[in-house]
């Protein structure tokens, strides 16, 4: 019972972060969207639906690098369609990744 709430409470500090940089990065409220949670072997990832999007799953994972946590955008899943917040997610992924990685 106790790893469970651990886990509960370290996904909920990392879900804060996901939605907190939403807001702050891309405009998105919590309100536009919905969120699904993945555990993995590196810690969680998210797939992301836009109200406006219901066939588009965006993929996002934390990364942790120098103590500190960042999400990273990861692709998104899509049948016979293009995600339309791809290049946005993508151009603001790679300005994070080049920071992360130098």
């Amino acid at each position: 019972m106790l790893i469970f709430t651990l886990f509960k409470i370290d996904e909920a500090r990392h879900r804060d972060l996901l939605q907190a940089y939403l807001q702050e990065q891309h405009r998105l409220d919590e309100s536009a969207y919905t969120l699904r949670v993945f555990p993995n072997q590196f810690g969680y990832s998210y797939s992301l639906t836009l109200d406006a999007e219901p066939n588009i799953s965006y993929n996002f994972y934390g990364k942790r690098r120098d103590g500190i946590m960042h999400v990273v955008y990861n692709g998104y899943d899509a049948k016979k369609t293009i995600g339309l917040r791809d290049r946005e997610f993508e151009a603001t992924n790679y300005a994070l990744l080049d920071t992360l990685f130098k």
